[in-house]
């Protein structure tokens, strides 16, 4: 059986909560096959039987276990047959050649407990090749430790290896793979080289001392990446480094990176650079990140390169004090004032959902509304509706609203999202703010497939921007700060509402609205009007009846322009569209716009099961 081709290659989502479940089923199987394999006595041995590995190779047959006794093997190897390749250990054990390629190989092919040193390249894997390699020692090769055909065909199971002093320890050129338990140390170049459309679980590495990086990540279209537990220290540039490589279309790359540390790196403990030069600037990546529970040290400038977030990601800032003044419209016109701490939320994944399918760059993101895997996001200038994996960051459907089928409906402003029930069914709700009206769509994920009715509210609110139901009432909140309550039954505003919120020196207007627990959650922006952008957005809690503020968090390191809002797996999405208004510091558009950002408010929560449903794939 070979568990590489049976789930690597499988074409649907292979989570994290089974890489473990893999690693150790690939090791039982690879034991299995070799003791089974023992027991039929299909084993050859050298120099035994053949003086060399490459004529036992040529003797053996598909299933056959090569032993190789302790000793020094000068040889270019080549395997095109299914043979497991092991040796007396990786000390006493040794390949070698006197150029060129060590060993090359074309077929499956399992090595444990040997030395491969000394060629051009130790071990180079060629087009649909499935190499398990273990217990070896990979090092002093001129080239690559491990290096691959341009091919995602090619699979790599690595764990337990010592890859030291080679020019990359390995270079995984469009390779996909599960590596854990390896030392990548002393490398010349990078510890670990992702090239081109790649797939890669990195678990519990060492990353030591490497001339240029420790993980070197070269984006492509469909790069991806999980890379957790894994310690990167003294590396000459970046402990792990993502290079920019853009291409025209649809892409889909992310990377996850959770339960790292990072120590005594010469340039960031987490570096992005252009691909130019691999310098470090001010770049927009293209790539989903995921975040979490990182340690960072000492490392040259910085823990996380600039271009990732204005604020390191890794560390919490000083709680600052803010005096809120919240107004009711209402016949009591009671004030309420108060003094709240405002915090720095947690930020653990960055989706960036630009482009879309078909090529379409999305313009002004407003609404945001989760649903099981799946976020429905609108945009407000292109008037349509996206649905996107929020593990993967696929965007997986694409609905038009001019007008929607079977119907004379035109969305003309899809500002706020909302999940409710017309009678048993889940609808999404979104209203719209040029329009005047809710919409209603019954949905099937990752499918929108039509509209179930529509309420013109123009009377009680001409602009309705957010939406939130609240069991059978909505709250919308339209034009700058005022907020309403409206009872859906009859289209009548609740005599509480509407009330009004002030920020003094702070945001100046609020964006979106969403539930969080036992509360309601609020982004507000920093501009309104014509007032230009001021640098401070905010997210707020507050009680259900808007009579207190809960809390409050700084998000405009990571957002200049927070708009809708939703909560999933008690993690918090927060749009980032495109504000009018310009940076008052670089006098730009909102140049980080058109993202997801992930939030975390609960400092002392695991996360893990958040990063346990990454898959490591999508084909």
């Amino acid at each position: 059986m070979d568990i590489a081709n049976i789930i690597l290659q499988n074409k649907t989502l292979l989570s994290r909560k089974n890489i473990y479940w893999i690693i150790c089923a690939s090791l039982l199987i690879v034991v299995f096959e070799v003791c089974q394999t023992f027991g039929k006595n299909h084993k050859i041995l050298v120099p035994q039987q053949y003086p060399t590995i490459q004529e036992a190779v040529n003797q053996s047959s598909d299933g056959d276990v090569i032993v190789v006794s302790a000793g020094f093997y000068s040889e270019n190897i080549k395997i095109t047959k299914k043979v497991t390749l092991i040796g007396s250990g990786m000390e006493s054990t040794i390949l070698t050649c006197q150029d060129g390629i060590v060993v090359t190989i074309s077929y499956t092919v399992t090595m444990a407990e040997l030395c491969v040193k000394g060629g051009e390249t130790g071990i180079y894997a060629k087009k649909g090749s499935k190499l398990t390699i273990h217990h070896c020692r990979i090092s002093d090769n001129k080239s690559d430790g491990i290096g691959f055909d341009n091919s995602f065909s090619t699979v790599l199971i690595c764990f337990k290896n010592k890859i030291l002093r080679n020019g990359d320890g390995i270079d995984m050129e469009h390779t996909q793979g599960i590596l854990w338990e390896n030392d990548f140390s002393y490398n010349r170049d990078d510890g670990l080289d992702i090239d081109g459309d790649a797939g890669a679980v990195i678990l519990d590495n060492t990353f030591f001392y490497n001339g240029d990086d420790g993980i070197e990540i070269r984006l492509a279209s469909i790069t991806q990446a999980v890379i957790g537990n894994n310690t990167f220290m003294g590396n000459g540039e970046d402990g792990l480094e993502m290079i920019n490589v853009r291409k025209k279309g649809e892409y889909s790359n992310y990377v996850a990176i959770y339960n790292n540390s990072f120590f005594n790196n010469k340039r960031f403990g987490i570096g992005s650079v252009r691909n130019d030069d691999e310098e470090a600037v001010d770049t927009r990546l293209d790539v989903t990140l995921y975040w979490g529970e990182n340690t960072f040290n000492e490392n040259g400038k910085g823990d996380v390169s600039p271009n990732y977030s204005a604020e390191e990601l890794s560390r919490r800032r000083r709680p600052k004090t803010a005096e809120f003044s919240i107004q009711t419209l209402s016949e009591s016109g009671k004030t309420f004032q108060s003094q709240i701490p405002i915090e720095t939320p947690r930020l653990v994944g960055i989706i960036d959902v630009k482009p879309s399918i078909n090529g379409t760059i999305f313009k002004d993101l407003e609404g945001i509304a989760s649903y099981g895997d799946y976020l429905f996001i609108g945009d407000d200038n292109s008037r349509e509706i996206f649905t996107v994996n929020r593990f993967t960051a696929r965007v997986d459907s694409r609905v038009s609203t001019e007008p929607f089928p079977d119907t004379k409906i035109t969305l003309r402003g899809p500002e706020g999202f909302s999940l409710t029930k017309i009678e048993t069914k889940d609808v999404l709700a979104i209203s719209d703010d040029e329009g005047g009206y809710i919409h209603y769509f019954q949905f099937n994920p990752p499918f929108i497939e039509k509209i179930i009715k529509s309420k013109d509210i123009n009377s009680i609110a001409a602009d309705p921007e957010g939406i939130e139901f609240i069991g059978p009432n909505l709250y919308f909140l339209f034009g700058g700060n005022n907020i309403i309550l409206i009872d859906n039954d009859n289209l009548k505003k609740h005599p509480e509402f509407p009330k009004s919120i002030s920020f003094k020196n702070l945001a100046n207007h609020i964006a979106g609205i969403g539930k969080y627990k036992n509360s309601l959650l609020f982004t507000a922006a920093g501009y309104g009007g014509k007032v230009r952008h001021n640098g401070k957005s905010i997210l707020f809690a507050a009680d259900y009846k808007i009579t207190k503020i809960l809390k409050v968090w700084d998000i405009a390191p990571y957002t200049n322009d927070p708009r809708g809002i939703t909560e999933a797996d008690g993690l918090v999405y927060v749009v980032d569209g495109m504000a009018h208004g310009k940076d008052t510091d670089t006098g730009l558009l909102n140049k980080e716009g058109l993202k997801i950002l992930i939030f975390d408010l609960e400092t002392e929560r695991d996360i893990k099961e958040f990063f346990n449903k990454l898959p490591i794939r999508v084909r």
